[in-house]
């Protein structure tokens, strides 16, 4: 099963703030999607209202992430952007407490992919955002994948799939090899997915121009029983008696 979702024209929209995020999200983007895929914008704890980034009228740095899939994977697929004028790092009052450094604002677009569509094209807008006094600047496209059934795992899992870079490459290439994994013994069994790169193209240190581009993303789940992430020691009566420590 396929599925393609793009972002449309946002220049008639008469609000170019996020304000809102649940209401006006869903009236700046128009999603054309088969089936179920989710588009989400989010931003991170320590962002400050003043600062979020105005919507460009007129972006025109496509991305493009599209790929295949095996079934039974949740998939997640981002593009963070974040200011790089060091006036507008951040920080919550509970970093503030402890003597946290003050760090970059983040927001994130995310598409979401059902476990049961194994090809997918998902597109984005690089230049989505103004700078604005904070130069906010797309920093890095992500990734994240889960067991069927676990999408706030994918969400919360993700990783690096592309740095976004103005001497970028306009087209990258990843696989990632998935493995199932149990998490530790003695509480409720959890099957979480581990997916790391096999392979990149043109380089491990993978880099997108910031003017747009494809990036090709494959993601294989392995045949393989799961494996424990902690062995604890076997009970000695598994061993046998011991001549030295009689049972």
């Amino acid at each position: 099963m396929g599925i393609v979702a793009r972002w449309k024209g946002e220049a008639n929209f008469v609000s170019k703030r996020l304000i809102c995020f649940s209401v006006l999200f869903f009236f700046q983007l128009s999603l054309f999607a088969a089936d179920k895929v989710i588009v989400h914008h989010g931003e991170e704890a320590q962002n400050s209202p003043n600062d979020r980034p105005n919507i460009s009228v007129a972006p025109h740095s496509l991305l493009t992430v599209k790929g295949s899939k095996d079934p039974g994977i949740e998939l997640v697929i981002s593009v963070e952007y974040n200011t790089t004028n060091d006036n507008c790092r951040a920080r919550t009052i509970t970093q503030a407490i402890v003597g946290s450094p003050r760090i970059p604002q983040i927001v994130r677009d995310y598409a979401e992919i059902p476990s049961d569509v194994t090809s997918f094209s998902v597109e984005f807008f690089l230049d989505r955002y103004e700078p604005g006094p904070c130069q906010w600047k797309p920093g890095l496209v992500g990734h994240g994948e889960a067991q069927t059934g676990d999408i706030v795992g994918a969400r919360t899992s993700t990783a690096g799939l592309a740095v976004v870079a103005d001497d970028g490459a306009s087209m990258v290439s990843v696989r990632l090899n998935c493995q199932e994994g149990i998490n530790l013994p003695g509480i409720e069994p959890h099957i979480y997915l581990s997916c790391l790169p096999i392979w990149h193209s043109p380089g491990p240190n993978t880099t997108i121009s910031s003017g747009g581009g494809e990036i090709q993303f494959s993601l294989i789940k392995q045949k393989t029983p799961p494996v424990q992430l902690f062995q604890f020691p076997k009970p000695a009566s598994e061993f046998g008696k011991s001549e030295k420590y009689p049972l």
